[in-house]
């Protein structure tokens, strides 16, 4: 689903035909945690006409601490069908660290974004939202408990490492071996 604000609203969609996942993603501890998705069609008008959808520009800049960024996500669907967007301000790395969820597991390629105390906060059926700084497409979610739980924030792969893997991903025919994906991705 492209441009939805609302879940329960029409909107286009386009089906996948390939999902490349980076090489290196490791499910358990989250390393790597992005992949690039091939589509059937192009998110161009006139398929795709509607002001809600614009391409979203790649960061290649540090995220510094306390910067103000924002991520939007539909949380539970079920109890509210309205996109939200939250402000996630970027977390130094120790503190982030030293959060009992998180073990010291944040990497140099991840950035933690969000509130330390109870507050609004990205939901687990968000992963791979994205966290927007400056305008720019800085993270994707990777990890993330409960929806603004104490001392949860967001954990975001940092898209500013992967840049050259991303542009890659562009040229290439191949189908991986698990094939194409099942059924469309919304």
């Amino acid at each position: 689903m492209s441009g939805a604000l609302q879940l329960n609203l029409a909107a286009p969609r386009i089906g996948v035909s390939a999902v490349y996942v980076h090489p290196q993603y490791n499910p358990f501890t989250f390393a790597n945690n992005l992949a690039v998705l091939r589509t059937t069609s192009s998110f161009i008008p006139p398929m795709v006409a509607t002001p809600n959808i614009a391409f979203a520009v790649l960061g290649d800049e540090v995220p510094f601490d306390g910067m103000a960024c924002q991520a939007a996500g539909w949380n539970n669907a079920t109890t509210n069908p309205l996109q939200q967007f939250i402000n996630a301000p970027i977390l130094n790395r120790d503190t982030c660290n030293a959060l009992a969820l998180n073990l010291g597991r944040i990497e140099e390629t991840m950035v933690c974004a969000g509130v330390t105390g109870t507050g609004p906060g990205v939901c687990a059926s968000n992963m791979g939202t994205g966290l927007f700084c400056d305008g720019r497409l800085a993270g994707l979610l990777s990890t993330g408990f409960g929806c603004g739980q104490a001392n949860n924030p967001g954990v975001y792969t940092q898209v500013r490492y992967y840049l050259p893997w991303i542009r890659q991903q562009f040229d290439r025919q191949d189908i991986p071996l698990g094939g194409s994906s099942p059924i469309p991705i919304w």
